[in-house]
């Protein structure tokens, strides 16, 4: 924000701020005033030097507050390991029609093709079938969209216990895509990321980076691994440098 405070400081405030905006408006109106906040002057020394919220959590609170995301996405932490271990994206599930009713994108995906898709879950619906069995169906975001998932009752009996809403998913399924509506996806098996792995993920896919971007990974030969002096030469250099760059992404 442009004062430079973080949204924990000013939210540790914000009850104790709208009180004194409530005993001043009273003030006001007793003394017949016309403007509401002249009297009152804030600094930044009125605001709690607070450690900023987990970048999961200060999102959350973004989305919560505004409807969507400004200054960044839960996944955006995870965009490499998207990148390397998704074969779709909800973008692949939808058809973009114009005004005269041409298809410009079609569908990039087929029935029973496999999918593997990274996202977080917005909802959580569960419903019974005709045998009285419960099912649920998940609408599941990525960074470009939402995608439908169904989770047939032998699946939800195995994950209602271990997803719930905002949890991020690695789901491994096949589309469906059977009927006149849109595509989506049938889960067969749901890895839960955990906070802890995602920083795991992160601080592995930053260490690939720095290799590739070195060269490391074109010239290391992988003999002798421990004694290979190209490698202690390079860890040496850059170690700092992938240290800094964990501090800033977050994930230590």
């Amino acid at each position: 924000n442009e004062f430079n405070i973080n949204m924990s400081a000013l939210l540790a405030v914000c009850h104790e701020t709208m009180d004194d905006i409530k005993k001043e408006k009273k003030k006001i109106l007793k003394h017949g005033q016309t403007f509401l906040f002249a009297p009152m002057i804030y600094t930044q020394d009125d605001v709690p030097n607070i450690k900023e919220f987990p970048t999961q959590t200060y999102l959350k609170i973004e989305k919560e507050a505004l409807g969507l995301y400004m200054s960044g996405h839960p996944l955006g932490s995870l965009k490499t390991m998207i990148n390397r271990r998704c074969n779709v994206k909800s973008l692949d599930f939808k058809m973009e029609i114009n005004e005269t009713g041409e298809v410009v994108r079609p569908y990039n995906v087929s029935h029973n093709d496999p999918a593997k898709i990274i996202g977080i879950v917005n909802s959580i619906r569960v419903i019974r079938t005709k045998k009285g069995d419960p099912m649920a169906f998940l609408q599941l975001e990525d960074l470009h969209g939402t995608v439908d998932i169904t989770l047939f009752p032998q699946t939800w009996e195995q994950y209602k216990d271990s997803i719930k809403v905002d949890d991020i998913l690695y789901i491994y399924g096949v589309v469906n895509h059977s009927s006149e509506y849109e595509p989506s996806i049938l889960a067969r098996r749901i890895d839960v990321i955990e906070q802890e792995y995602q920083k795991k993920v992160l601080r592995h896919e930053i260490v690939h980076a720095f290799m590739f971007e070195s060269g490391l990974a074109e010239n290391w030969e992988h003999k002798n691994i421990g004694q290979e002096e190209t490698v202690v030469d390079w860890f040496a250099i850059q170690g700092l440098k992938i240290y800094n760059a964990w501090k800033q992404a977050d994930c230590i």
